[in-house]
């Protein structure tokens, strides 16, 4: 009886706070650039961390320029990573 009560336990135990654990490979997504007020979707890697996300363009015609990252198309909502910028192929979006 005692053996069945203990796996009856087993089933009943929950963690009331889950931790979320993210891989290398769950930090790679589409993420937003807002450009001139214009969102656009992007896909980078910002890593795992808790630095700012910022990326560039090969052929910005805006020499040195950056641009922050977002989660979602809401300027409150920043894209945090390993930090530093990452360097994107091409121009920057534009509509």
């Amino acid at each position: 009886m005692a053996f069945i009560f203990a796996i009856g336990l087993t089933f009943a135990t929950v963690d009331s706070e889950p931790k979320l654990e993210l891989s290398e490979s769950d930090s790679y997504a589409t993420m937003y650039v807002n450009i001139g007020n214009n969102w656009y979707p992007i896909e980078v890697e910002c890593g795992i961390g808790d630095a700012e996300c910022r990326v560039s363009f090969e052929e910005d015609p805006s020499p040195g320029a950056s641009y922050k990252v977002y989660n979602s198309e809401d300027l409150g909502d920043p894209a945090i990573g390993v930090g530093g910028i990452k360097s994107l192929e091409g121009f920057p979006p534009t509509d």
